[in-house]
């Protein structure tokens, strides 16, 4: 199994078409997600998964620390 992979580099925009789909990692792009194949997510996880995400950076800010 492989694990797939989202990403998308910081200046490519809002269009789904800057978005980069496979199944391992993109080392040039600047934002990443991973979802864990066989971990039986659909979609409703994933995006609920990434809107719990999206709400801890507006509350806490981006860190690489944290």
């Amino acid at each position: 199994m492989a694990d797939h992979f989202l990403s998308v580099k910081k200046s490519t925009g809002l269009s789904p078409a800057s978005v980069t789909a496979g199944t391992s990692t993109t080392a040039g792009d600047h934002v990443e997600v991973r979802m864990l194949d066989g971990a039986g997510l659909n979609n409703l996880d994933v995006l609920m998964a990434l809107d719990r995400i999206k709400a801890h950076i507006e509350s806490n800010g981006y860190s690489v620390t944290a």
